[in-house]
């Protein structure tokens, strides 16, 4: 994550793992249909921008969907 921080820092990484991003869309079809209920840990130094990412690809497929962030610093959840 050291690395990931300072290209981060730089703007040459999203701040979340690419991975999670993957897993989101392999799967999104499946996740709307049986609206099942997601929480990952994936977002690493960005998890507000994996969120909204995730949003964008919701709002062009399934009006019905919310994301929503959980801020650790505060505790509290946000919709996106």
């Amino acid at each position: 994550m050291a690395n990931n921080a300072e290209a981060f820092a730089h703007g040459k990484h999203p701040g979340y793992e690419e991975t999670a991003w993957k897993g989101f869309e392999l799967s999104i079809d499946v996740l709307a249909q049986k609206q099942i209920k997601v929480a990952i840990n994936g977002g690493a130094l960005s998890p507000e921008g994996l969120a909204v990412r995730v949003a964008g690809l919701v709002s062009l497929r399934f009006a019905t969907l919310h994301v929503r962030s959980l801020t650790s610093h505060t505790g509290q959840v946000e919709r996106i």
